[in-house]
């Protein structure tokens, strides 16, 4: 019970930071030296984006050999940085890098891709912590490099990928993906998904979602993701199964309550065999530069269902 209180109380107490920040805020007329320090990284980020847009641009006109005075603005980087500590392991220190340089002159619309991140089962939600057991294992950080397709066909949103890991035993992969919004009012809507991934190592992965959202008011939107997986090589089926409420705080900050189960059949039919409540805050320093704040509480089938406590702070900067 203590721990359900101190995750009640820890988006109370950022909320009350938020309220002092924007009373004091307007009474704040010099620059700090953190200000200064970010004003000037600031303009390098701007600066970097713009090079990097250029790059874009030049690589498109090369390839096509049309040459136009359009402004690039859609390629960016993102790098993340994690510190995790949890109650029965030793503290974790996870960087993430995400390259994306936005080609659409080539093929329409074709972007070029490198990362480390590791895409977990909700990957809809910016800053989602959920851990999918299936996505778990020992090439979860490894490098992918590849090409991005993304097109709309009769309102349905497809993309297609081509990928390479760098793993020990490097392989090429290939991703078809099918998204379809359905816009019920101003309130509701529902989306359906369909991913279809395969290479020769894991054969054909299959993920099929469907996600609700309810908009309750310009503050609240609660949601309902879930996810059935299977594997046709591996045979271990995948149930994931969230509800999630998204606060907007401010402009620039918001908090996310989450609440999942995840229930498999490796030696059961579909048993629970994680469930896990947690937080996540979010604050936008700049528009560039966030920090996430996440405590968490889970219950597995692994830990014989001993509650299991954790917190992770993230660092941030886009390039965009």
């Amino acid at each position: 019970m203590g721990q359900l209180l101190i995750l009640i109380f820890i988006p109370c107490l950022l909320f009350s930071f938020e309220e002092d920040r924007i009373k004091t805020n307007n009474n704040i007329k010099k620059y700090s030296n953190l200000e200064k320090v970010l004003n000037s990284m600031e303009d390098n980020i701007i600066i970097s984006h713009k090079k990097l847009n250029y790059i874009s641009k030049t690589i498109d006109e090369f390839f096509t050999n049309k040459y136009t005075n359009e402004i690039y603005k859609d390629s960016y980087i993102r790098i993340e940085t994690s510190l995790e500590k949890t109650s029965n392991e030793s503290l974790k220190f996870n960087p993430n890098i995400y390259l994306r340089i936005h080609l659409p002159k080539i093929e329409k619309k074709l972007t070029f891709i490198i990362h480390n991140e590791d895409k977990l089962s909700s990957h809809e939600y910016e800053d989602n912590n959920e851990k999918i057991k299936h996505d778990y294992d020992k090439e979860r950080n490894a490098y992918n490099i590849g090409l991005l397709y993304d097109t709309i066909k009769k309102n349905i949103y497809l993309k297609f990928r081509v990928r390479l890991k760098f793993s020990d035993n490097p392989y090429i992969y290939s991703k078809l993906e099918a998204k379809k919004d359905f816009v019920i009012n101003k309130k509701n809507n529902i989306i359906l998904k369909q991913e279809l991934k395969f290479s020769n190592r894991k054969k054909l992965d299959m993920y099929s979602s469907i996600r609700y959202n309810y908009l309750i008011n310009e503050k609240f939107l609660l949601s309902s993701y879930n996810q059935y997986y299977i594997n046709s090589a591996r045979k271990d089926d995948n149930l994931y199964n969230s509800i999630r409420l998204n606060h907007k705080l401010t402009k620039y900050s918001h908090i996310n309550y989450v609440t999942y189960i995840n229930s498999n059949n490796d030696d059961s039919k579909f048993q629970a065999k994680e469930y896990k409540t947690y937080i996540s805050y979010r604050k936008y320093i700049r528009n560039w530069l966030y920090y996430d704040l996440i405590p968490s509480i889970s219950w597995s089938k692994e830990n014989d269902f001993n509650s299991v406590n954790s917190i992770k702070v993230k660092l941030g900067i886009i390039i965009k």
